[in-house]
């Protein structure tokens, strides 16, 4: 084998390789941005949902402890989040009287630490472990100390201006107006103003990263706020929702704030329970799954509450619940065995349809000369976007992996498959019986055999060939299956 062509196909391989390696949800989706009522990801465009956890008051004695990297990891690994909040608190208005002099900039005390760096503890977790992570400034008053969040926020922003998995959440809930005034009015004359310096603070420093804005009524009158937004970019309201006291009403608000006139209408669930509105009591698991289905149809983002073992409802631990992580199933609660399910579902339903992307998009294997050595190693076309494979990877034992076409109707085509060394390995012959449907369908499959009927070895496979469009035009389509053993 030539040099040349020794190089091409260690590129293959170190490309196929790397598809090979679970990417961690920041490795996925990268830098996150607003665009009109959607949250996005900026590498591929494409609407992003985040789901997880938030960890309870950070001075609580009942859940400081957990503010620790074992927790993150065991979240992001057993419970699949993608997504966790560290919820600090700032004030005197929560908690025993002891924990009443803990918070933020009432003494900053938490155990042994200060509130900060149980923050901190979290969101370093969350970045090695690639994952999100929600700095919430946890206050119901925060227009009452407003140069407190604003230093807080610059020196936030000033750390992680550079650190995408980084989310700024600058009012966790707003009360109603203590001197009565209803909500327009309210969020006019003193939620938003609050929310605009803060904004404005962070955005002197950090231009790119997400900023979650509370609205009032405690986080639910998204819409009073969509209706007259903050100025700036990559902004999103909070909504915060009690499954057992909090229904269909409230998501009628959510949907009029999402399909506002202005185009500025993203929320984002920063928090939830499945039960009523004090974080206890009755325990409503049909209309949690009711919200959770709305969320996912309109790629809204939630954070359930909470990472905590006090004895109330919303707390997903018992007491029994290690600080380390590695809780069983006898150590979650009710709230905590049902969030933990939809997570790992919804984890599931994410790898199975990212599996049947286009793997290759952005990713081109070097151009050498089409020679009859080299002829599997012509770059991947453009028009790969159109064209797809899936399961990636694939077990040896699978059986078989499925090739999906989107776009216009094809006529017919060819694929040739080659290993890792460019061997042929088979050709297939795919067709389309869409007759016009133009989402994506399967046109084809490979049953993980050589032309020869034995099956292929693990490893990488690069899949090459051409299709003919019903409008009689020919398209190269190229992409990789990555075979398990």
């Amino acid at each position: 084998m030539s040099m040349k062509r020794f190089t091409v196909f260690a590129s293959f391989l170190l490309l196929a390789a790397s598809l090979s390696v679970a990417e961690t949800p920041v490795e996925r989706y990268g830098q996150l941005a607003v665009n009109g009522n959607r949250l996005v990801s900026v590498k591929t465009g494409q609407p992003v949902q985040l789901r997880g956890m938030s960890f309870y008051w950070s001075m609580a004695s009942a859940a400081r402890d957990y503010y620790n990297a074992d927790v993150v990891n065991w979240l992001a690994d057993d419970w699949k989040a993608n997504v966790v909040r560290a919820a600090m608190g700032v004030e005197d208005k929560f908690g025993t009287p002891a924990e009443k002099a803990m918070g933020y900039l009432v003494g900053d005390q938490s155990g042994d630490k200060s509130n900060k760096d149980r923050v901190f503890d979290v969101a370093e977790a969350a970045i090695a472990k690639g994952i999100y992570v929600i700095i919430d400034w946890h206050s119901h008053l925060a227009y009452e100390r407003t140069d407190g969040a604003k230093q807080f926020f610059e020196e936030m922003a000033a750390k992680y201006k550079n650190t995408p998995n980084v989310i700024y959440e600058i009012f966790n809930e707003p009360k109603q107006d203590p001197n009565g005034a209803k909500s327009p009015a309210f969020w006019e004359n003193t939620v938003k103003p609050y929310s605009q310096t803060i904004v404005d603070a962070i955005r002197a420093i950090d231009p790119n990263n997400v900023i979650i804005i509370g609205t009032p009524t405690w986080s639910q009158d998204v819409d009073v706020a969509a209706a007259n937004p903050v100025t700036g970019d990559n902004l999103v309201y909070a909504l915060h929702f009690y499954s057992a006291t909090h229904k269909a009403a409230l998501r009628t608000k959510a949907t009029t704030a999402m399909n506002n006139s202005n185009n500025k209408g993203a929320i984002f669930v920063s928090e939830f329970g499945v039960c009523d509105a004090s974080g206890n009591g009755t325990i409503d698991l049909t209309e949690s799954t009711t919200w959770l289905d709305f969320l996912d149809a309109n790629k809204v983002s939630w954070v359930n509450w909470s990472i905590c073992k006090l004895n109330e409802a919303a707390s997903a631990l018992k007491p029994t619940a290690s600080i380390a992580g590695n809780w069983t199933a006898d150590q979650l609660t009710t709230s905590g065995t049902y969030i933990r399910n939809k997570l790992i579902a919804a984890h599931q339903r994410e790898e199975e349809a990212w599996a049947t992307a286009t793997l290759v998009t952005d990713l081109v294997i070097p151009n050498t000369p089409k020679t009859t050595e080299s002829a599997a190693i012509a770059p991947v076309a453009a028009v790969s976007n159109n064209f797809s494979v899936g399961p990636v990877p694939a077990s040896r034992s699978a059986d078989a992996v499925k090739f999906f076409w989107q776009g216009k109707p094809i006529i017919g085509g060819s694929l040739f498959i080659y290993d890792a060394l460019g061997n042929s390995v088979k050709n297939i012959s795919i067709n389309d019986a869409s007759s016009g449907n133009l989402s994506k369908r399967a046109i084809g499959s490979w049953d993980l055999t050589d032309a020869k009927g034995r099956r292929v070895t693990a490893g990488s496979y690069l899949v090459k060939g051409k299709v003919t469009t019903q409008s009689g035009n020919a398209a190269n389509i190229s992409s990789i299956v990555v075979v398990g053993n």
